[in-house]
């Protein structure tokens, strides 16, 4: 019976292995930190302190060398970072950010096809997204964008989602929103006030989004074509119906 188990476990993880690794590989897809930082940067017309971002960049490396292979250690960590910054474009660059949200399919008038949405909710409304530079505290500013995720869906895209997300306030229904945005401006020395707190701006546009689940790592809008979530279910049936057999 312990070897069936084993068997049982193997096959699961085998049927969905190229969906999940698939999944989270496409999820992890966001920009670092440094490199809002640099667009940032060069936006506002400012050099980065490259000593504060070698430290930084290299704190859990340098811990393994001795003095001089720290220092040596730390003045490439730095060159490197020179190039990236002259290499960095604002002009052609994006940032792509991930924001915790709660999504909630509606369904104003069932006579109405064009009355199904989708609610997004923030914790906190307008969203503060903010990054903690060595110079600077980072606001980034994406001007209506609770208007812009507004999204009006067809009865079929609704019906898809309905089966998903729990009506409601739901922790089932909590989601990643991943924004992709275009950089517009900076400002580094005329900074505003937040929770006692001073933080230098970059205006951004939003570009897209999509919708990820965030307990199963799996996208779900813009949502997949109808082959694709007909085959996966076919999968979990099969193992269902196998798992049955052996009960």
């Amino acid at each position: 019976m312990a070897m069936l188990k084993y068997f049982l476990l193997i096959l699961i993880f085998l049927l969905h292995a190229p969906a999940v690794f698939a999944a989270d590989a496409d999820n992890n897809v966001k920009s670092s930190t440094k490199d809002i930082a640099f667009i940032f940067y060069k936006l506002a017309n400012k050099t980065p302190d490259f000593n504060a971002w070698a430290k930084a960049s290299a704190a859990s490396q340098i811990r393994h060398y001795g003095e001089l292979g720290r220092r040596e250690y730390l003045e490439n960590v730095r060159k490197d970072l020179i190039t990236e910054f002259n290499e960095t474009n604002p002009e052609t660059s994006y940032i792509t950010v991930s924001v915790d949200a709660l999504l909630e399919p509606l369904n104003l008038n069932e006579d109405n096809p064009s009355s199904r949405f989708l609610n997004i909710y923030f914790k906190e409304e307008p969203l503060f997204l903010s990054k903690t530079l060595p110079d600077y505290l980072l606001n980034i500013v994406i001007p209506k964008l609770e208007e812009s995720l507004d999204l009006n869906v067809s009865d079929e895209e609704y019906q898809r989602l309905d089966k998903i997300f729990y009506s409601g306030i739901h922790p089932r229904n909590l989601i990643k929103l991943r924004l992709k945005l275009k950089p517009i401006r900076a400002e580094a020395d005329d900074l505003m006030l937040y929770n006692d707190k001073e933080y230098a701006l970059m205006l951004t546009k939003l570009i897209d989004f999509e919708i990820w689940n965030d307990i199963d790592h799996v996208k779900y809008w813009p949502l997949p074509p109808i082959e694709e979530e007909a085959i996966q279910q076919k999968k979990d049936t099969s193992i269902s119906d196998f798992i049955s057999k052996y009960q």
